[in-house]
């Protein structure tokens, strides 16, 4: 399973972090943790990445791969056998770079079952075309330069083809809607999704078939011709929990009937054969 955050780690995400673990769990006890820079620079926010899965699994074994963009990443050894790829955020130009020469590599690992879990930047590059940065299309400014990664002009670039559609993260709060729309009119992409902050898009890359996990929403673009449409999905709110039912209706509640107190958390031209069918179709056509 693919599971794609539009941010970074957060409480809002325990159902993500549950299904990846049960998801690894089945396949071994390694988790490798991608993460953009030396070991030095990364160290200070790889702990945020690596506590939701050590909170659930404290027997997995975390190895950290530091992530070179100039091609001299360290590669650990047994890669074909990992249990779960985590890909976390930060520069999406320099993600794609130091993971595109692992590409197949990847693909095969998902659709072997390996769950790939990718925040924000590691969200981005699994599309055939993916977005990696830009601010502005042809001159025209489509959303805060923040959004631009460094980059001005929009960008695309072979991404690591584990789905079809173009992906846009952080959607809610960087108003980059227009971003996507951009790339569906630069590249030869037809679908592209945008995903809000705590929220995730996670994708059966055998069948195609998706789901809302967060408090967010999914936006979804097709393009049709000249005309582009859109569409909206988030996940259904939880249902309240029910009260403790009395013995009799003038009882007064017993101790063991009150909630227990919680403590809050510490704190190459790829083949198309290798391209996940992702569904395209109106949302409720898909579930």
């Amino acid at each position: 399973m693919l599971f794609l955050v539009g941010s970074g780690p957060s409480e809002s995400l325990d159902e993500v972090h549950d299904q990846f673990v049960e998801d690894a769990r089945r396949r071994g006890g390694v988790i490798a943790i991608a993460a953009l820079g030396s070991e030095d620079e990364a160290e200070q926010f790889l702990p945020d990445y690596a506590q939701p899965i050590l909170k659930r699994w404290p027997e997995a074994v975390i190895e950290p791969i530091f992530l070179d963009d100039e091609g001299a990443t360290v590669w650990p050894d047994g890669f074909e056998r990992l249990a779960g790829l985590v890909v976390c955020g930060g520069w999406t130009p320099g993600y794609l770079d130091a993971l595109i020469p692992r590409r197949d590599a990847i693909s095969t690992l998902v659709r072997g079952g390996m769950p790939y879990l990718g925040y924000s930047a590691g969200a981005m590059i699994v599309a055939r075309h993916a977005i990696v940065g830009g601010w502005k299309y042809q001159g025209r400014v489509l959303a805060p330069e923040i959004v631009g990664e460094g980059l001005e002009e929009l960008t695309i670039r072979d991404g690591l083809a584990l789905i079809g559609p173009s992906v846009e993260t952080h959607s809610d709060v960087w108003s980059n809607l227009e971003v996507a729309l951009a790339a569906l009119e630069a590249s030869p992409a037809h679908t592209a999704v945008t995903i809000d902050e705590g929220t995730c898009l996670a994708v059966d890359p055998a069948s195609g078939r998706t789901s809302i996990i967060g408090a967010g929403r999914v936006y979804w673009l097709q393009k049709d011709g000249a005309h582009v449409m859109i569409s909206h999905e988030q996940a259904p709110p939880a249902s309240p929990a029910d009260p403790p039912a009395l013995e009799d209706p003038h009882s007064t509640v017993k101790p063991s009937q009150l909630p227990r107190h919680i403590p809050p958390h510490p704190h190459s031209e790829h083949p198309d054969a290798a391209e996940a069918p992702l569904a395209t179709d109106p949302p409720e056509a898909r579930h």
